[in-house]
């Protein structure tokens, strides 16, 4: 005998299930409810920003960083006061010890390079009243410019009229330029960055000669003035065989040594 089943009776569908976090936030707020009045509110979260240490300062396969500036680097050169030239006592001598120059506006930079109160100082008047140019005209501070025109006027100039022909010309292969030592890069700075220093490369002379600095040819009493008189009026001088960069011109600047002394006189045989 067969055995028939009633058909079962279609089931409901189900009910959807609560959302958790409305419930969550309908208890909250039945709990909580608004705050009393008079009571401030805590400040809203903001994110936080990324830690910069977590982040490479340069792609790891890039070029390095630079190196930090060299501890012998001075600070970067300040304006100077409006009224600062005309109370600076080798900005005031200039004029009347001899040079032939004018100010020029305050050289601030690049970097520490840069001078305060420099001059363009284009020739020195002798005591006879003729002149010996500077050319091209030396970019200096006005101390480094006074001491460059004493040595002209008072030793180049007598030395080469005692040995022959009147010096007429003085040349510069440089003066200031913003640059390490020898033109080198991560070089200590330059005396030349600071205006104060100067490279003499030749002379011209009365008779329309013309002469290098270490020109074999030069008069031997006009030749032991350029060397003797620069050491003892400068503070560095880099002649030929002091360092291999001084082959052609001959390296004058103020900066005191830490020797004693407080000079360097570097010159093949001296």
């Amino acid at each position: 005998m067969a055995i028939r089943l009633a058909p079962t009776p279609e089931a409901p569908p189900l009910a959807p299930l609560p959302d958790p976090d409305a419930r969550v936030r309908e208890d909250a707020t039945e709990v909580a409810g608004p705050p009393p009045p008079g009571i401030p509110l805590p400040p809203e979260r903001t994110p936080q920003p990324t830690m910069l240490a977590m982040m490479p300062r340069a792609p790891l396969d890039g070029p390095p960083l630079p190196a930090p500036p060299d501890a012998d680097t001075p600070p970067p050169v300040s304006a100077p006061a409006s009224d600062a030239r005309a109370k600076d006592a080798d900005c005031v001598a200039l004029e009347r010890e001899g040079a032939i120059s004018k100010p020029l506006p305050p050289i601030l930079g690049p970097m520490s390079c840069g001078a305060p109160l420099p001059v363009e100082l284009s020739g020195v008047r002798l005591k006879d009243g003729s002149t010996v140019a500077i050319k091209p005209a030396a970019i200096l501070r006005c101390e480094t410019a006074r001491a460059v025109t004493a040595y002209v006027r008072d030793d180049l100039a007598p030395a080469a009229e005692k040995a022959g022909p009147k010096l007429t010309e003085v040349r510069t292969a440089s003066s200031f330029v913003c640059r390490g030592r020898n033109n080198r890069r991560n070089a200590k700075m330059s005396e030349h960055g600071l205006a104060n220093a100067v490279d003499v490369s030749g002379f011209r002379f009365a008779d329309g000669q013309e002469r290098d600095v270490y020109d074999e040819t030069l008069p031997a009493p006009f030749a032991a003035a350029v060397r003797g008189s620069a050491c003892a009026r400068f503070m560095t001088v880099l002649g030929p065989g002091s360092d291999g960069f001084h082959e052609d011109h001959l390296h004058l600047d103020l900066r005191k040594r830490k020797n004693r002394g407080g000079r360097l006189c570097s010159w093949r045989g001296g």
